[in-house]
């Protein structure tokens, strides 16, 4: 069961007036928030990181594709480079149709995939209030799993 600290408006004016810390009444709540548990902030912040990461590099390559003169390519041809540039910012080794397989890529490329990916890890971490290395682990492996799901996904596209 999850304990919260609730003041109550009487013992808090009170305490005002009096120049005292008000009293901490402290209930049990009968159910947990769903987002609250490991498995599915983990897996809510490894989705919110690759959303996030093909939206911005989407946005990227759709605006380059605009802006350039290869007017008879679709729209489809830029969300396929999207996938592909979101697996190349993760140092993922690209095949061309020529048969090469390209393996040096930018390390710059690399920095927003991290920054999102730590920030959804320290939401993660914050919101399921996890202080122990086994909970971690828990933590770590459910979005880890989560975010290569995703990645084999956007690799089959």
């Amino acid at each position: 069961m999850l304990e919260r600290p609730v003041r109550e408006a009487r013992s808090r004016r009170r305490a005002a007036r009096s120049g005292q810390e008000p009293e901490i009444e402290v209930r049990r709540t009968v159910g947990r928030d769903i987002v609250g548990t490991r498995p599915v902030a983990a897996i809510t912040a490894a989705l919110w990181a690759a959303a996030v990461g093909l939206v911005v590099i989407g946005a990227l390559v759709v605006l380059g594709w605009a802006v350039s003169g290869r007017g008879d390519d679709g729209i489809g041809t830029a969300l396929a480079a999207t996938g592909v540039v979101w697996l190349v910012a993760h140092h993922a080794p690209v095949a061309t149709e020529a048969g090469a397989t390209i393996t040096l890529l930018p390390l710059a490329l690399m920095a927003l995939p991290l920054l999102v990916l730590h920030r959804a890890g320290r939401w993660a971490a914050r919101i399921t209030a996890t202080t122990t290395p086994a909970d971690t682990a828990l933590l770590v492996t459910a979005a880890v799993a989560t975010y290569a799901g995703i990645a084999v996904a956007v690799a089959q596209i």
